[in-house]
């Protein structure tokens, strides 16, 4: 230990005497000094905070269910001064002003959306039905055509082509399918077309048993 560290500052014996029973949010607060200052002189003074009382202070902070808030049922005026709630004007949400993701776009728009750049996922086309209600477009188009998409299926491209989004490009497979297709890439061709004639026939022969119970 630095010999500065051994200096006696103005309020370490407040914070050795109450470390495990405030919180150090509370602490500071309560000696006028800053988070960071209480927890630097807790490092020099080689004082730890128990990892239980730590998880306690944390579920303490947390709202519980039936929780009331304190400004139920006040007016602003109640609990903030004049000079806060002038403050707060400038970043108000307007009345009748629209998200940014909505300005400039009306009802059968179509943009293009990049789910995850970062993850190298292709682009998809999106419509918009109404204000703030987005859908992928190709799902909206075979479902135009064919109704809704039936569970544990998805609408997916025949050409792999994201952005051909025309509804002889489009067909719903099952999940099982999708990831059987996602996943036989990684053998040689001959391997592949014996993989999907199992899976055809394994369909097959479930539909079947399906049909005769």
């Amino acid at each position: 230990m630095k010999a500065s560290d051994q200096i006696q500052h103005p309020f370490d014996d407040i914070i050795i005497a109450d470390y495990l029973t405030t919180p150090v949010k509370r602490l500071a607060k309560n000696i006028n000094k800053s988070h960071c200052y209480v927890v630097g002189r807790l490092k020099k003074l080689g004082l730890i905070i128990p990892p239980e009382i730590i998880a306690k202070r944390i579920a303490d902070s947390r709202r519980k269910p039936g929780d009331i808030p304190k400004n139920k049922g006040l007016k602003q005026t109640d609990y903030m001064s004049a000079e806060m709630i002038e403050r707060t004007k400038a970043t108000r949400f307007k009345k009748g002003r629209l998200p940014h993701n909505a300005v400039g776009f009306k009802d059968g728009d179509i943009r293009v959306r990049h789910c995850h750049k970062k993850r190298n996922n292709p682009p998809y086309k999106w419509i918009r039905l109404s204000l703030g209600h987005w859908r992928m477009y190709h799902v909206h188009l075979w479902e135009q055509v064919n109704g809704p998409t039936p569970k544990g299926s998805i609408i997916v491209f025949k050409d792999k082509d994201s952005m051909n989004t025309v509804i002889e490009n489009l067909e719903c497979i099952t999940l099982e399918d999708n990831m059987l297709r996602n996943s036989i890439h990684q053998y040689p061709e001959e391997i592949k077309k014996t993989i999907k004639v199992i899976s055809l026939i394994t369909r097959k022969i479930n539909k079947h048993a399906k049909q005769n119970q």
